[in-house]
Formats: C-alpha cells, structure tokens, sequence
C-alpha cells in the first residue's frame, strides 16, 4: 500500500516540476513580447520611446535644478 503512496507522490512531484516550468517559459513568452510591443496594438499617434525617455530626463533635470533652487531659498531663510 505505501509503494502506491509512493508512486502517486512521484507522479505529482513529476507533475508540478513540468508545470513549473511551463511557467516559467511562459513567463519568458510574455516579457519577450511585451519588449517587443506585441501584447496590446500600438498606437502610431505615440511618441517612440526615444523622444519619451529623453523627455523624462530633461522633466527629472528641471525638478532637480527646482529642489536645489528651494533648498537654497530654505537655507537662506534659517
């Protein structure tokens, strides 16, 4: 009777180990076309990636030149 146990305990482990890695190239299926931008339909009237990222750091550098500016008006204040 415990050899049965055994065996259906090995067929589970079997089973659970093929999912997990089902998983995980699913997983990887996902990213990759995520990466790509094939998950959703892309819409042409949007900015490329380039000019958004090279937007966000020109936004980044003008908050960070407009903390140091208020940094500086708080240090004068003290």
């Amino acid at each position: 009777m415990n050899w049965r146990r055994f065996s259906i305990a090995d067929e589970v482990e079997k089973i659970v180990g093929s999912s997990l890695k089902q998983a995980e190239r699913l997983r990887m299926s996902i990213l990759k076309r995520a990466f790509e931008g094939k998950l959703v339909p892309q819409d042409p009237d949007d900015e490329p990636a380039e000019k958004l990222l090279e937007r966000i750091k020109k936004e980044k550098r003008t908050n960070l030149k407009e903390v140091m500016l208020n940094g500086e008006k708080l240090a004068r204040m003290v």
